[in-house]
């Protein structure tokens, strides 16, 4: 992420500070790596209906820490 574009989410989340955002993200990545474990166990066992709720809650995490690609993924698996 270029430092611009990190100002730029910083400044649209209130003024927070670069380290609380780090965190943020840093909490996020690791609940994700969680969540993805058990999205992939879902579409093992063909259970559609965890599926899209783990894809609705990535979506949502990381769209209220504009990272939008992310949540752009992530929406599109919840179908």
């Amino acid at each position: 992420m270029e430092k611009d574009e990190k100002q730029k989410i910083l400044q649209e989340l209130g003024g927070i500070g670069e380290d609380i955002y780090d965190e943020l993200v840093g909490d996020f990545i690791a609940q994700a790596d969680l969540q993805l474990r058990d999205l992939n166990q879902a579409l093992s066992n063909g259970d559609l209906s965890a599926m899209q709720s783990l894809a609705h809650t990535i979506k949502g995490s990381s769209g209220n820490l504009r990272l939008y690609t992310i949540s752009a993924i992530a929406k599109d698996l919840e179908f």
